[in-house]
């Protein structure tokens, strides 16, 4: 786009330079067939990205707020949240006044390069700013703590929510539910479905697998019973393997019926958890047919 307008004898624009960080801000978020493909692609747009950006003040352009957004999402994106923090820092030290949108976005970087830290000192400076957090602010918040200690917790941001009278959404939870760790707060895992049920919050595919993959002899009876049979292998698969936890064998083939009533192609850690499930009840007329069709469907 830009060489073209530049072969036209025209000057780009801060406008048609937007466009373009734009475009490959968004390219991160196309999925590729190979990760291979994803990771060459990432460093070919980040690197575009970065060098079209600090073209802007040669071409004496200032960059707009999408401008702005835009890089700092794609070095985000590309774990570069230092480079995300050191464009914010210069674009605030020549008076860019930043809004709550930037700092969310900054925040998504710090969480993405698993700087909880960083992120938490944002926190701290958009509030001196007069800034007012957002349900989105906190949910990338939560989703850091997940990943970190000595950082405020997850129940701890969800009050803080709920005092600011923010929506507690189904990203909410399912970041909540990734600060219960596997195997250890089962207990805690199922307090926080009880309360999407009390609040009427629709669970999706990354609660079921999250809460499955929680699940153990407390509570994994209830909710493979409330298990709404998503389709998506991925959750079957959770489920599978919270049926081979509870040794229930007989749950585990209904699961895997059902996935195959409903077109959903098992891999290799669906095939292993009901052909374990099944072993250890010495159903061996199920495990060769399964280990037939794991040849036949999967290696």
């Amino acid at each position: 786009m830009l060489s073209a307008l530049r072969d036209r004898g025209a000057q780009p624009t801060a406008v048609a330079y937007t466009a373009v960080i734009t475009a490959c801000k968004e390219g991160f978020y196309q999925v590729a067939q190979k990760l291979s493909e994803t990771a060459q692609r990432t460093g070919r747009l980040w690197s575009r990205a970065v060098a079209l950006f600090t073209e802007l003040p040669a071409q004496s352009l200032r960059p707009d707020a999408v401008a702005i957004g835009s890089i700092l999402a794609a070095c985000g994106a590309a774990k570069r949240s230092e480079l995300s923090l050191g464009i914010f820092q210069q674009m605030v030290a020549e008076t860019f006044e930043p809004d709550l949108t930037l700092y969310n976005i900054l925040i998504d970087a710090c969480k993405i390069s698993n700087d909880a830290e960083q992120a938490f000192q944002l926190l701290e400076e958009l509030l001196v700013r007069q800034l007012q957090p957002s349900d989105l602010t906190y949910n990338h918040l939560i989703a850091c703590s997940a990943a970190s200690t000595g950082m405020p917790s997850g129940p701890e941001l969800l009050s803080a929510m709920r005092r600011r009278t923010l929506e507690v959404g189904v990203v909410t939870y399912n970041n909540l539910l990734s600060c219960c760790k596997s195997g250890r707060q089962e207990e805690k895992a199922w307090q926080l479905f009880q309360q999407m049920r009390a609040e009427s919050v629709e669970p999706n595919a990354l609660t079921w697998a999250a809460l499955l993959g929680r699940g153990g002899a407390l509570h994994g009876g209830a909710l493979l019973a409330a298990f709404d049979g998503e389709s998506n292998v991925v959750v079957c698969s959770a489920a599978l393997e919270l049926c081979q936890r509870l040794g229930d064998s007989e749950r585990a083939l209904e699961i895997f019926a059902r996935m195959r009533e409903e077109h959903v192609r098992p891999d290799a850690v669906t095939y292993a958890a009901v052909i374990e499930c099944c072993s250890a009840r010495h159903q061996g007329l199920e495990v060769q047919q399964l280990l037939f069709e794991l040849q036949r469907c999967v290696l």
